[in-house]
């Protein structure tokens, strides 16, 4: 028996938007199978999963689960070698998230990225 996919929407979950967004800087490359796990997100099954992730008109969009607050969002973009996020947005706002230190930031984001919605082991972060 295979589990079915629901794709995740904006509409799937409650989402509220960041109020202190705050740029950061990366470089990750994606494959045309991470670009296709992308575009169907991550919906939440029980309580343990914390993540709730969504796909629109070329950014991912990664929420808490319990509270809905959205803590990073990325614009996925495209050229002749493939796909690729050249940075991110954090909620930058303690209240909603409490991370200071960039790299901590970097690593969370990537985890979630990659762990949680493509389910691929992390690359070398640079």
């Amino acid at each position: 028996m295979t589990e079915k996919i629901t794709k995740a929407t904006k509409n799937s979950w409650k989402v509220t938007p960041m109020d202190k967004p705050k740029l950061v800087y990366v470089d990750l490359k994606l494959t045309q199978e991470h670009f296709e796990k992308l575009q169907v997100g991550f919906m939440p099954r029980n309580m343990d999963d914390r993540w709730f992730v969504y796909f629109e008109n070329d950014w991912i969009y990664f929420h808490r689960s319990w509270t809905g607050y959205e803590i990073f969002k990325a614009q996925i973009y495209q050229d002749n070698n493939g796909y690729f996020v050249k940075d991110f947005w954090v909620e930058s706002n303690t209240e909603k998230f409490n991370l200071s230190d960039e790299k901590d930031m970097i690593n969370t984001f990537c985890f979630i990225l990659y762990r949680i919605v493509l389910r691929v082991e992390l690359p070398e972060i640079q």
